[in-house]
């Protein structure tokens, strides 16, 4: 019976997306554990996919980390005319640090007050930019930078930064 609702789930998500996406420019899921996961649609080089029961919602030329989703965990979609913020959420890792990035700021989200923090800023070349350490939270300006790729790392998690 799981794998049975794991597959409807799985083709009503792909029915929803193909249908009403076009006509929007974001998509929300709501999970089972409340969060809010939000996912322009503005992008052509999007890209939804499944593995693993999980749907997978890609940005091969914005951003490195693929965001995927248990369709067994989605509770809602919901569609919005609402132009994306430019903020994107990227999901914690395993020791439950979340990064939020737009084009003037990457925040850095620890658990609590003591989280230790090492970030660092590259471009492509590998010249760093920032190199430091914070505990708890963090906000990293980006105003100054070019338009362009960067590569920013969070205690060896590195992720793929457009600034536009």
């Amino acid at each position: 019976m799981n794998l049975s609702r794991t597959i409807l789930c799985m083709l009503l998500t792909v029915i929803a997306v193909a249908v009403h996406g076009s006509n929007y420019q974001k998509v929300m899921f709501e999970m089972s554990d409340g969060s809010t996961r939000c996912i322009g649609l503005d992008s052509p080089s999007m890209h939804l996919s499944f593995a693993a029961a999980n749907l997978v919602v890609s940005h091969p030329h914005v951003m490195v980390e693929d965001q995927s989703f248990p369709v067994s965990k989605i509770r809602k979609i919901t569609y919005s005319k609402i132009p994306d913020s430019g903020i994107k959420d990227v999901a914690p890792d395993k020791n439950g640090i979340t990064v939020l990035y737009s084009p003037s700021s990457i925040e850095v989200k620890g658990v609590n007050d003591e989280t230790r923090l090492n970030l660092r800023l590259m471009d492509l070349s590998g010249e760093i930019l920032y190199n430091g350490a914070a505990a708890g939270n963090y906000t990293l300006g980006l105003g100054t930078l070019s338009t362009g790729v960067y590569l920013f790392s969070v205690n060896g998690r590195t992720l793929k930064i457009a600034v536009k």
